[in-house]
């Protein structure tokens, strides 16, 4: 039961933060034998990932309220209908 209160404590109140046990641990990325950094490549690939995603992001708000409406970017077109 004081468990259960203990987590139910923990899931009404997140302000409160996590207390250490006095359990160490190591960081996964400070070891030798972790995983190598980016490449250029899986860089260059992560930032045209988050580009697509905030196009959509913008593509979305903009379906999602059509009461915004649409600013100009200062280029003149010519209706041909």
């Amino acid at each position: 039961a004081a468990n259960l209160k203990s987590q139910a404590m923990a899931y009404r109140h997140p302000e409160v933060g996590v207390t250490s046990n006095g359990v160490q641990a190591r960081c996964y990325f400070d070891r030798a034998s972790a995983d190598m950094s980016e490449t250029s490549e899986e860089m260059e690939y992560r930032a045209q990932v988050l580009a697509d995603a905030a196009n959509l992001k913008s593509q979305t708000m903009a379906y999602r309220h059509p009461e915004v409406g649409v600013t100009s970017n200062g280029v003149q077109a010519r209706c041909y209908f």
